[in-house]
């Protein structure tokens, strides 16, 4: 074991909180422990853009758990990266402050565009094709996305709309019609408008999809088609089962977790 030191990541989204630990062993990363803990932290931040109490302690509270699994750990080895929430609040220092109090490693907040090279390595790490590939990302309060072939990306785009800021801003009282669905789609298409026709122009043959929001639309295609790829048929069938449901505490979606369901349709518009 001493040959191989543990390393680990925490990614400190804007949905869920993330901890891997692993180790390389002959040029290949073996893993060793996983966690995932919802925070909601997106959900947290008001007009002015600054990250509730309540939001500031579910985040806490989950470094507190990972601080206790960490125990030991050399800072050198552990690497701790904060996306879209914790780079767009304006009381940032608030909670680095109180991080800092539990957790004793280094929180770096990122950028977009850095967020997005990271999330193609990750790939790029474990697909190894010969295609040009359109990587998405769709987070609690962004969505990258990337085209790149084997380890270098040709384009990178971070959008600051995700799966819970476009479920807050069309669905937040609960009302869920196929009207409200059409503004966020038309709201999602203006947030991908300056980037789409390089995008198209660009081209790609093979679409990854990455993230919390992706792999639940996946689940919801396993469970009605025994097929997990997700087309544009699908997502259509998709959006006229979320038209009929009136609200989102009605919806009731089969394959995916209810805590999923509740972001589902600000994901689905991308």
């Amino acid at each position: 074991m001493s040959d191989y030191p543990a390393i680990a990541a925490v990614d400190l989204g804007s949905n869920s909180f993330h901890l891997v630990v692993a180790r390389e062993v002959d040029g290949q990363m073996q893993l060793l422990h996983r966690e995932k803990q919802r925070v909601f932290l997106a959900m947290g931040l008001d007009e002015d853009d600054n990250l509730s109490l309540e939001a500031i302690e579910r985040g806490i509270a989950v470094l507190q758990q990972f601080a206790a699994t960490l125990q030991g750990f050399p800072a050198e080895n552990v690497k701790v990266v904060a996306t879209y929430t914790l780079r767009k609040t304006k009381n940032i220092q608030q909670f680095l402050s109180l991080a800092a109090k539990v957790f004793p490693y280094r929180i770096e907040v990122i950028s977009g565009q850095e967020e997005a090279r990271l999330i193609y390595q990750g790939v790029a790490r474990h697909l190894h094709d010969a295609h040009h590939r359109l990587v998405v990302d769709i987070g609690g309060g962004s969505t990258e996305l990337i085209i790149g072939k084997h380890q270098q990306h040709s384009l990178l785009a971070s959008r600051n709309c995700g799966c819970v800021t476009l479920t807050q801003r069309y669905f937040a009282d609960d009302k869920l019609t196929e009207k409200r669905l059409n503004k966020a789609i038309i709201a999602a298409e203006q947030e991908l408008e300056n980037i789409a026709g390089k995008y198209c122009q660009h081209g790609w043959q093979i679409c990854y999809g990455t993230s919390g929001t992706i792999k639940a639309i996946s689940a919801i295609c396993q469970d009605r088609w025994q097929d997990p790829l997700i087309t544009l048929e699908r997502l259509n069938s998709i959006k006229a089962d979320l038209a009929t449901a009136n609200s989102l505490s009605e919806l009731q979606v089969k394959g995916i977790t209810p805590d999923r369901v509740t972001s589902l349709p600000g994901g689905w518009l991308y």
